[in-house]
């Protein structure tokens, strides 16, 4: 599946940037239905996660997405607050509200703009996936999907492993599941 949508640009600092972008989208067709995009906050687990790859360990490669989601039957779900310190001890704690951990579903694709690095980018795509979050919650037509992060998962098979590198939140507007139809998440880190 390969879909394609602008990217746009927000400032997270003066040199990275990372648009997050929420797609309602129907699973037979492909089509879109409805996109919000906002920008995250990179933790810092991130720090952790760099230093590991740079250190040559590619098991720490960001290969998770959590897809956070709270089954309100469609009423919007307020973000929480969170710092850089919410890392995955935030998603263990949850009560009224779950999470999905799905694969990031191909490798990362990369570009860079020119000899200066200038707009190299990753890009991850998740879709939901399952029937209930990791605290057994059932995810259905009744879930709103309002929160997302990026994860590097070392071991698959073990999540207490997992290290969040980032969090972003719907803010004004959440996507509830319908029918047919899957919540897509595409993540943009750029660097310039």
């Amino acid at each position: 599946m390969k879909i394609e949508l602008p990217v746009e640009s927000y400032a997270l600092d003066r040199n990275t940037f990372c648009p997050v972008k929420f797609m309602l989208f129907d699973s037979r067709t492909k089509v879109v239905k409805k996109v919000i995009q906002r920008t995250n906050l990179v933790l810092y687990g991130a720090a952790d996660i760099l230093a590991q790859l740079i250190a040559g360990n590619p098991d720490y490669k960001l290969n998770v997405m959590y897809i956070e989601f709270e089954n309100t039957g469609g009423t919007p779900v307020p973000a929480p607050s969170f710092t850089r310190a919410g890392g995955r001890a935030y998603y263990d704690g949850l009560v009224s509200a779950d999470y999905l951990r799905v694969p990031v579903l191909t490798s990362p694709a990369l570009s860079a703009s020119s000899a200066n690095y200038e707009n190299n980018q990753a890009a991850f795509f998740a879709v939901t996936e399952g029937v209930a979050g990791v605290h057994s919650t059932p995810f259905n037509t009744t879930s709103v999907v309002y929160g997302a992060a990026l994860v590097a998962a070392p071991d698959i098979g073990d999540q207490s492993r997992d290290i969040v590198f980032s969090r972003v939140y719907t803010e004004i507007g959440s996507i509830q599941k319908e029918v047919g139809h899957e919540v897509g998440v595409s993540w943009t880190i750029r660097f310039n």
